[in-house]
């Protein structure tokens, strides 16, 4: 890690696609990798970790867990109670709004680009990052979380 001024003389950073773009776009700093298995829509050219390095079995995971965390995303949540017939009217409603060419066309065009995920789909990845997790992976976790 390096100061926020970026002045060190080598420093590195986990962003998102987005910031990342942003700093490589003022200059002040190149992507080197895409951390997850798909390339990155801004960076097409740049390799995934997976590419860039050899990894073992340990270190895959925590790349996966981490790009399951990031691939969420923004999530849509509701009260526990809601009725099925709102909870279904309303994943249409964002299905319909988030899958419309013209808003799509519109994330492009301002590289805010929408993925959209139905329900399970979504609800599948947060299990993952939550609940499919065994013992010794959770404590690893929470071990790089710890330090400082």
């Amino acid at each position: 890690r390096c100061s926020r001024d970026w002045s060190s003389d080598v420093c590195s950073s986990d962003l998102s696609d987005t910031s990342a773009n942003n700093y490589v776009k003022s200059g002040q700093t190149r992507a080197i990798a895409s951390i997850a298995r798909k390339r990155s829509r801004f960076f097409p050219d740049t390799p995934t970790i997976f590419e860039a390095v050899k990894l073992d079995a340990e270190q895959s995971w925590l790349f996966d867990f981490r790009a399951n965390i990031e691939d969420l995303g923004r999530i849509l949540v509701v009260p526990p109670n809601m009725s099925e017939s709102r909870l279904k009217f309303m994943q249409e409603a964002v299905r319909k709004a988030l899958t419309d060419p013209e808003v799509i066309a519109e994330g492009e065009r301002t590289q805010r680009y929408i993925d959209f995920e139905d329900a399970e789909k979504t609800k599948k990845r947060a299990l993952a990052v939550v609940a499919d997790v065994t013992p010794q992976q959770k404590a690893r976790v929470n071990e790089i979380l710890s330090l400082k």
